[in-house]
């Protein structure tokens, strides 16, 4: 499958799950590719708690539907980092870290327009301090970027040594 699955990423084009599994990333996704699951079949990718799962730059049009994003380690967001347009729908973000310092998520740190509809984030954290537990807007220009998030549920994501909520999302501008 990892064949199969390298070949559509290099094309860019678009990937439909057939069937159940996980599939180990051993470096971060950064390929234009639309993810769509099918109905009926689990998918998730996974970080292996070494790697961040998604990078995607300003270039970028993304859309994942119905996937999990897992064990992500990396700089600034353990499980998506993207600069343009992202739409998520009934996804899962689970478990992914990050252990930088300052503006940082565990789960997604975007500096676009991000649409979320449906999707789940939990057990998300930052191993030293950061800004959010789940989801942190930030942009190196004047716009930060915007977020809608419709039926989505955020909880057990956390940031040391603080103690306000759930740590869920912030807004930065640098």
């Amino acid at each position: 499958m990892k064949r199969v699955l390298r070949a559509a990423m290099a094309g860019g084009g678009k990937w439909c799950w057939r069937a159940d599994g996980t599939i180990m990333l051993g470096g971060t996704w950064t390929s234009a590719m639309r993810c769509v699951r099918r109905t009926g079949h689990a998918v998730t990718l996974s970080g292996s708690n070494a790697v961040q799962v998604f990078f995607y730059p300003h270039q970028y049009i993304v859309r994942h539907d119905n996937i999990t994003v897992a064990d992500g380690n990396g700089p600034l967001a353990g499980g998506m980092r993207t600069h343009g347009p992202t739409t998520l729908v009934n996804c899962t973000f689970r478990s992914n870290s990050t252990p930088s310092f300052g503006l940082c998520a565990e789960a997604i740190i975007n500096g676009g327009k991000l649409l979320i509809i449906g999707s789940t984030f939990v057990s998300n954290a930052v191993t030293t301090a950061g800004d959010a537990g789940a989801i942190t807007m930030r942009s190196h220009v004047s716009n930060v970027g915007s977020l809608k998030a419709i039926n989505c549920t955020f909880f057990g994501n956390t940031i040391p040594n603080t103690a306000v909520g759930d740590n869920t999302i912030s807004q930065t501008g640098q």
